[in-house]
């Protein structure tokens, strides 16, 4: 015997709870914020990389801070009362970079001792 053919149940549509609207737009601003931090620090290396390139620079102890700059504030955790980023780190250099940032620093701090003792 041929069993009836039951009409299913009507399923009832499940409402999706939507964040208040200040907060949709928060997040939405968010968004938009990171997308922009995002193109300036590319747009950032790709200037700084191709100048540096075609002017053939060497490199600066500031190009060595800001590079550390930047990966701190892409690591950063942000809590309610405080950021928090980390406070350590490793920057690698080859013998020659390393002497040549090293005497960059020399005649920075020559310099300054020298207006100091003026």
């Amino acid at each position: 015997m041929p069993r009836a053919a039951r009409s299913p149940r009507p399923r009832r549509a499940r409402r999706r709870r939507r964040l208040p609207k200040a907060a949709r737009d928060e997040a939405s601003h968010e968004r938009s914020r990171n997308v922009i931090e995002r193109l300036e620090r590319a747009a950032s290396r790709l200037i700084e990389g191709w100048t540096a390139r075609l002017f053939g620079a060497k490199l600066q102890p500031v190009q060595l801070a800001k590079r550390v700059i930047r990966t701190m504030e892409s690591h950063q955790t942000i809590s309610l009362a405080k950021t928090f980023v980390p406070n350590s780190y490793v920057v690698s250099l080859d013998r020659e970079l390393w002497e040549a940032v090293c005497a960059r620093m020399r005649q920075v701090a020559a310099r300054r001792l020298g207006r100091e003792a003026a």
